[in-house]
Order: C-alpha cells, then sequence, then structure tokens
C-alpha cells in the first residue's frame, strides 16, 4: 500500500511540475523551427496590458502572453518606441502575423490601430520587427516550449 501512495504522490508532483505557471518577467526559452528564443513572460493582467509599452528597447528575443483560453485577442501600439512583429499562436501553433507594425506618437488611446488575431488564439509573442520574415516564420508552425 505504501508503494502506490507513493507513486500517487510522484505522480500527482510530475503532473503539477509539467503545469508549472509562468510569472511575469520569467525568461521563457523556446524554439520555433531551429531557432531558440528567449522570451519575457507577461502573465498578470497589468503586465499584458502593460506589454512592450514605455520600453525604450525590447527585451530579450521578445515577450510572450498566455492566456486562460482561446479567445479573439486585440493588441495596440500605446505608449510603444519601436516597431514590432506580432505572432498569433493556438495550442502551440501558428495561426496568423502584424508584420512591422510601427508606433504610433501623439496618437489619442481611441484612435490607436488595433491589431486582432485572425482567430481564436491562446498565445501571443511580440519579436523585433522584421523577425517574423528573419526566421521564416510560417502559419502552422510549432512553437514548442
Amino acid at each position: 500500500m505504501k508503494t502506490i501512495t507513493i507513486l500517487a504522490l510522484l505522480a500527482f508532483a510530475f503532473t503539477a511540475i509539467g503545469a508549472a505557471q509562468y510569472k511575469d518577467n520569467d525568461i521563457l526559452t523556446a524554439k520555433i523551427k531551429s531557432s531558440q528564443l528567449e522570451l519575457v513572460v507577461a502573465e498578470s493582467d497589468a503586465a499584458k496590458s502593460k506589454g512592450l509599452g514605455g520600453r525604450l528597447l525590447i527585451p530579450k528575443d521578445g515577450m510572450i502572453f498566455f492566456f486562460d483560453k482561446p479567445q479573439q485577442l486585440t493588441f495596440w501600439m500605446r505608449e510603444m518606441y519601436f516597431p514590432i512583429d506580432i505572432v498569433w499562436i493556438l495550442k502551440k501553433k501558428i495561426i496568423g502575423f502584424a508584420q512591422n507594425i510601427h508606433p504610433e506618437p501623439a496618437t489619442p488611446l481611441s484612435d490607436l490601430k488595433r491589431y486582432r488575431s485572425p482567430s481564436l488564439a491562446d498565445t501571443v509573442i511580440e519579436l523585433k520587427a522584421g523577425d517574423a520574415k528573419r526566421l521564416n516564420l510560417k502559419i502552422g508552425d510549432v512553437f514548442d516550449y
């Protein structure tokens, strides 16, 4: 009986570790095709809302946003100082892009252009402008982390 209990506890611990949650500003190492990317995590609602806004440079290779469930996602360039590529992901597969998006300085919040996922998405990556093309990313590519 002790052996079964220990095995059950080990199975539970392994499952919990595999489902570990990321926290804001954690660095996630991800792989897409033959490239490895180091991405800063935006997990909390506040971090997701701010995103890369207010930063003078993109951190690491970019930022990754996780959402609890697939949904239509909308992003904007509020308080941004550099252009980016947005990569929309569902179940670890790329479903679309918004490439080479430029900041809109002095644009009122209500007038900022909105960038919507092409369908339901559960993850978003923001990269340096041109990185989606440089990495030869395509719809259907698998994003692994």
